[in-house]
C-alpha cells in the first residue's frame, strides 16, 4: 500500500531511531495520491494526495520555491528523509563548514545539464529534497542523481526551470513560488 506520512522526526539528533527506515513515525495524512505531472529531463513529478478522512494540513505548513536563481557561494541547507528515516537537516560539508552552491551552472553525474551545484553532505536516497537558501529559507533546487562528482560536488535541479515548466504548462500550485517583492 502507498502512504504518504507527515512529520517523521525523532525529537533529539541522539535518537537511534534516526537510523532506521519508518523511525519516529508522523502522522499517516494519505494513503494514495494522483499523478499530475512528470517530466523526465528535470526529474520532478507533481502529486496530488488524497488525504485521508479528517486530514487538515495546515498545521505542517509549506515551503515555496524562490523566484530567482541561487548564487554563487550562497549557504544551503537541505531537508530530506534519506531512505524513508526521520528528517534529517544537512547544513554543513564533511569539513564541518556550512555547505554553499559551488557552481550556478554544471552537468549532473546523470548528464543532466545547467543544474545547481552544491557541497552538501548527503546520503544515498536523498533524490527530490528540497536545497534550500540559508538566508530566506525558500527553495532553489531539487536535489537529484546519486553520488557526488569527483570534485566533491552534488547537483539538483533549479527551481527556476522547475517552476517555469509548470507555469508553461498550467499546473503551477497556487503561492507555489515566493513573493520577491518582500
Amino acid at each position: 500500500m502507498q502512504y504518504v506520512e507527515f512529520g517523521s522526526e525523532c525529537s533529539t539528533c541522539a535518537d537511534p531511531s534516526n537510523d532506521d527506515k519508518g523511525g519516529c513515525v508522523g502522522t499517516f495524512v494519505a494513503d494514495s495520491t494522483t499523478l499530475v505531472f512528470t517530466d523526465k529531463l528535470l526529474d520532478v513529478s507533481l502529486l496530488k494526495l488524497n488525504l485521508n478522512p479528517g486530514v487538515n494540513l495546515t498545521q505542517y505548513g509549506y515551503l515555496q520555491a524562490r523566484a530567482a536563481n541561487a548564487s554563487l557561494d550562497e549557504e544551503v541547507y537541505l531537508l530530506g528523509h534519506p531512505f524513508g528515516k526521520p528528517k534529517q537537516i544537512t547544513f554543513e560539508h564533511d569539513d564541518g563548514t556550512h555547505a554553499r552552491i559551488t557552481s550556478t551552472s554544471t552537468p549532473s553525474i546523470c548528464r543532466e545539464q545547467d543544474t545547481l551545484g552544491y557541497n552538501l553532505d548527503t546520503e544515498s536516497g536523498s533524490s527530490g529534497s528540497p536545497v534550500l537558501g540559508a538566508r530566506d529559507n525558500k527553495v532553489v533546487a531539487l536535489h537529484n542523481c546519486w553520488g557526488c562528482h569527483l570534485n566533491g560536488k552534488n547537483t539538483g535541479n533549479k527551481m527556476t526551470k522547475i517552476v517555469a515548466l509548470l507555469r508553461s504548462q498550467n499546473l503551477l500550485p497556487k503561492d507555489a513560488v515566493a513573493d520577491d517583492h518582500c
